[in-house]
């Protein structure tokens, strides 16, 4: 058997699988179009990814004071508003990062939300509650309590905690 300079290398060839699509679409739209019905039915699965979308209002500026220093803590007034859309049903993760050697340890305070973390950070989760519809909002006010690493001088910094969100990773079942 002579093959064809168009012929493929292999049956499965993604071309050779399309061309033969096209080719038996005319004939089914014949099978149906002799039928009392009008129309073709194909399957068709859609496949949507877990998207976050997070926009944050932050301070400008961190002050730490000597007496900051000397109580141990940097209590920050100004909240970061945050503000979380997504789509994902079992809710989002809150990447809470600062430099690290600024900050030994982290309180992180909103609406049902006190996180301590190591002064680098960390991750915090929010889960959504059951009977939500398919896009999710979430919006906080979000405090921060720091412990200045030793060595920190007093002085303005600029805004150190950086912060991001992204789908929440559930861990695989038994």
């Amino acid at each position: 058997m002579r093959k064809s300079p168009d012929s493929p290398k292999h049956p499965a060839d993604p071309a050779s699988v399309r061309r033969r699509v096209l080719q038996a679409l005319p004939l089914s739209a014949c099978l149906v179009a002799g039928s009392t019905q009008s129309g073709v039915l194909m399957p068709v699965t859609a496949t949507v990814a877990p998207q976050a979308t997070v926009s944050v209002t932050a301070p400008v500026s961190l002050v730490i004071s000597a007496s900051d220093l000397a109580r141990g803590y940097v209590q920050v007034i100004e909240p970061s508003q945050l503000r979380v859309v997504s789509n994902f049903a079992q809710g989002v993760e809150l990447d809470v990062r600062a430099p690290r050697g600024l900050f030994t340890a982290m309180t992180v305070q909103g609406t049902d939300l006190e996180a301590q973390l190591p002064g680098e950070g960390g991750t915090i989760a929010f889960r959504w509650p059951a009977a939500q519809p398919p896009t999710h909002a979430l919006s906080v006010a979000l405090r921060f309590r720091l412990v200045p690493a030793p060595g920190v001088q007093p002085g303005t910094y600029a805004w150190p905690i950086q912060l991001q969100g992204h789908a929440l990773e559930t861990a695989p079942g038994p």
